[in-house]
């Protein structure tokens, strides 16, 4: 395709590094975590994010009836991170809704977009829906830190805020609209880093069908609804705030271990090898130490990734609830 071979070579006089699978940063790792830690704008290409497009006479009622948010208040330009249940309440699908003038763009891992169009598919029946895997012909730009007047592209279709903003449109348009933005580019170890200190998971599909929405706090992030009508998992995830409690949430956690951990690595506690947590998502920010997000029991105290015991996890502050797109 001539749009995505201009993508890439517009990528190129960048000078991304990749780790063969995601650009991991540009020119300097360092300069870009540092500029995380400062709070300066940057802007990522997120190429392991695929794109699916819902639209339709009925698109807002399908999802809404789909998704564990209530999207019924949503206007074009906002966004929530949702999920898409099992009929145990546990998440199978978390995925980004960006709200754009023609209906909706859902934002998730590539090897995951395949698997959730033929779900979503299966419910349309004869609504008028159209869900379309937009992967190969669309791409996502995260922007941090932008000014607050700034106007993007009306090419794109943007959700989030100045401070957080997911931008969507063809492989053409990003392309163009690329060096227009004067912010510094960054690769996804710094989007990660930056996602980790705001609270924001991500589900790699290993991890589907493991965790309640209460439990990635999506209640936090205005990702579940306890007075919408029913989705599927509804039930259990009501039941869970109504008649119990959780007993694990989301975690914020940093420590010496070495080497970052995969997602799915287990989190223990001191003096037992039984698993306490569940890691998301890690990113090494110096030589020894990293910061990730794990679903960790809430009363759990000494804690260390499995396999490093010597090394301690500390929890870390993460933001007040509904404090980030």
């Amino acid at each position: 395709m001539p749009e995505l071979r201009s993508w890439l070579d517009t990528l190129a006089a960048a000078q991304p590094q990749t780790d063969g699978r995601r650009i991991t940063h540009f020119t300097d790792r360092d300069a870009e975590l540092a500029a995380v830690d400062a709070g300066l704008p940057g802007m990522t290409p997120l190429t392991t994010l695929g794109v699916i497009a819902v639209r339709g006479d009925a698109a807002l009622a399908f999802l809404h009836g789909q998704l564990s948010a209530d999207l019924r208040a949503m206007t074009s330009g906002q966004t929530v991170l949702t999920a898409w249940c099992s009929p145990k309440g546990r998440v199978v699908f978390l995925l980004r809704v960006v709200v754009t003038d023609d209906g909706f763009r859902l934002l998730l891992p590539l090897d995951q977009i395949a698997a959730c169009v033929k779900r979503l598919r299966l419910f349309v029946l004869r609504a008028a829906v159209e869900i379309e895997d937009r992967s190969a012909a669309e791409g996502v730009l995260l922007l941090r830190g932008l000014a607050a007047n700034a106007s993007l592209p009306e090419t794109l279709c943007s959700g989030g805020t100045p401070e957080l903003c997911w931008c969507v449109g063809s492989l053409r348009d990003i392309g163009e609209a690329w060096p227009t933005f004067a912010i510094a580019p960054c690769g996804e170890d710094a989007a990660a880093l930056d996602a980790i200190r705001r609270g924001l998971p991500v589900l790699d599909h290993s991890l589907a069908d493991e965790f309640l929405p209460q439990e990635l706090n999506l209640d936090y992030l205005a990702g579940v609804s306890f007075e919408k009508g029913c989705y599927p998992g509804q039930e259990i995830v009501a039941r869970v705030r109504f008649r119990g409690t959780v007993k694990r949430r989301l975690a914020r956690l940093s420590g010496d271990p070495g080497t970052p951990a995969a997602s799915g690595s287990r989190v223990c506690g001191v003096g037992s090898e039984q698993a306490v947590g569940t890691v998301l998502d890690c990113v090494r920010i110096a030589d020894e130490s990293v910061e990730l997000l794990a679903v960790l029991r809430v009363d759990a105290e000494a804690i260390y990734l499995a396999g490093s015991p010597g090394s301690l996890l500390r929890r870390q502050p993460l933001p007040e609830p509904s404090a980030t797109p």
